[in-house]
């Protein structure tokens, strides 16, 4: 319709000028006919050299009109780019935001997560060196009982003195391993829990990231 609206006038521009040129060219050798008919080579030759020059001007002024012609679909093609709206800009800022949110949130959660672990990891070997210690002194203490048991008792004696030092020790151990394990749990709940505070603090700084970003 924009085209539309351009190029009407235009066209009526031009066929009111021929209309014109056409006008004056009829007039002008009706004029001279009446005027000198000895003289009809002449006076005919006289408009058509006069409506020439008009037609001259005509198809100039026609050439004028067809270069502006050509030049409106530029304009309007410069006024037809894309241009983006407020709205869009802050949808793309939102976006924007969000994206530097998460990709900091993953960033942080993954050094958080190798940390944890490494802590983890750190407690268990701690625990399981003790565990390993207090079972290597507990059966070694039974070795020495084992040891010191009297030469002059009877066989039977021994062996049923032995095999209590040995249950003995085996209790110990398991309950060694009992405590090394509810220890372990322990350790596990408060380092979870650790890690969830931390997670918490995560949230609560890059929301006040997200917020900064989104006003900037």
């Amino acid at each position: 319709m924009k085209k539309g609206f351009i190029q009407i006038p235009l066209l009526i521009g031009i066929v009111a000028l021929l209309c014109t040129t056409a006008t004056a060219g009829y007039f002008g050798i009706k004029y001279f006919d009446e005027k000198q008919k000895s003289q009809q080579a002449e006076q005919i030759s006289t408009p058509q050299s006069e409506s020439a020059a008009p037609i001259e001007e005509e198809k100039k002024q026609v050439g004028d009109v067809s270069k502006s012609t050509k030049k409106i679909p530029q304009q309007e093609a410069k006024v037809a780019e894309p241009v983006i709206s407020i709205q869009e800009s802050i949808n793309l800022k939102i976006e924007k935001c969000k994206a530097d949110k998460q990709t900091s949130y993953d960033s942080s959660i993954q050094k958080l997560n190798a940390t944890v672990d490494k802590k983890l990891q750190e407690v268990f070997a701690a625990l399981q060196q003790q565990y390993n210690d207090a079972v290597s002194k507990i059966y070694s203490n039974a070795s020495i009982q084992i040891s010191a048991i009297d030469p002059m008792m009877t066989g039977v004696q021994k062996a049923n003195l032995t095999s209590q030092y040995n249950y003995n020790a085996s209790q110990l151990a398991n309950e060694a391993y009992n405590n090394q394990q509810a220890f372990w749990g322990n350790q596990k709940k408060e380092i979870e829990a650790s890690k969830q505070q931390a997670i918490d603090k995560i949230n609560v700084l890059l929301n006040d990231e997200y917020q900064n970003c989104l006003s900037s």
